[in-house]
């Protein structure tokens, strides 16, 4: 799937497995250290559950990284594409 197609949950999710794994800590132990429970962890990695701003913050604190750096993918180009998927799939 190219990344025009993708969700904002689904990328989210691919960031945050690869800073997880870069890190190599567990879906449980991220969970802990950010407050959350690792079932919603599980969840948001698989691009099932929408990260609010609180959860975006609080994960991007566990990594010791900025929210700058956890959305890092989300460049121009990629957030335009999935804005406008999105408008399409509910507007």
């Amino acid at each position: 799937m190219s990344r025009a197609r993708k969700t904002a949950e689904s990328i989210l999710g691919e960031r945050l497995r690869e800073l997880r794994m870069e890190r190599g800590i567990s879906q449980e132990k991220l969970a802990e250290l950010a407050g959350l429970h690792r079932n919603y962890v599980g969840h948001l990695e698989r691009g099932e559950k929408t990260a609010s701003l609180d959860v975006i913050v609080r994960l991007s604190a566990s990594f010791d990284t900025s929210v700058t750096e956890l959305l890092k993918p989300f460049d121009r180009s990629t957030t335009r594409a999935v804005a406008v998927l999105a408008a399409r799939e509910h507007g």
